[in-house]
């Protein structure tokens, strides 16, 4: 059994890690939810600037028959597979 210490996140770092994003060459929350995960991940790493080793990227898709309602770019054939 894997035991693990989780520890509550400090909050003392919140304006630094604002500032730090704030700095980059872009209008501050341009990038809007991106911007607001980078920020929890930099609590939960508890540094200035965040740091992701391995990066993943998971894609989802599904038929969801929104097409059918006429509100799609694209006809429901086109992401048939």
């Amino acid at each position: 059994m894997n035991n693990y210490n989780i520890h509550y996140f400090s909050n003392d770092r919140n304006a630094v890690i604002q500032a730090t994003s704030d700095q980059k060459t872009k209008p501050p929350g341009a990038l809007g939810e991106l911007e607001v995960l980078a920020r929890q991940l930099a609590r939960i790493q508890q540094t200035k600037r965040l740091e992701i080793a391995r990066p993943v990227m998971l894609v989802f898709a599904a038929d969801h028959g929104i097409a059918a309602h006429g509100v799609s770019i694209a006809a429901e054939v086109a992401t048939a597979y």
